[in-house]
């Protein structure tokens, strides 16, 4: 029986500028609710997975403020240790290639909306 094991070791969330102004824009900043969290906190879900070979399994990320407001990153990318263990679509799918252990990443980019 051949399986890859998969987990998640690092989540991350790009910082962004928290000081732009209107006169920064090129459009106005009125018209958006984004939101500058002093912290925020990526969780994946499951945790930690095995799949056989071919096989597959959904990972979720969701972002939340230090409040544990959800948040909405303007992008999400996602990214695998070792992709002759397991590769990973921009919608968190995994898919197992080979035995052995992986790890997946999900990173999420500002701006912040609620």
């Amino acid at each position: 029986m051949k399986y890859a094991i998969l987990g998640i070791l690092a989540l991350s969330a790009c910082g962004a500028p928290t000081d732009m102004t209107s006169r920064d824009a090129p459009f106005s900043l009125e018209e958006l609710r984004v939101v500058h969290p002093a912290k925020v906190i990526v969780t994946v879900t499951p945790l930690s997975s095995t799949a056989y070979t071919a096989g597959q399994v959904q990972y979720v990320a969701t972002a939340r403020d230090d409040q544990g407001r959800v948040l909405k990153p303007a992008a999400w990318t996602w990214k695998s240790s070792d992709t002759a263990v397991a590769v990973v679509s921009s919608t968190g799918l995994a898919t197992g290639r080979a035995v052995g252990q992986g790890i997946i990443t999900a990173t999420a980019y500002p701006p912040w909306r609620r």
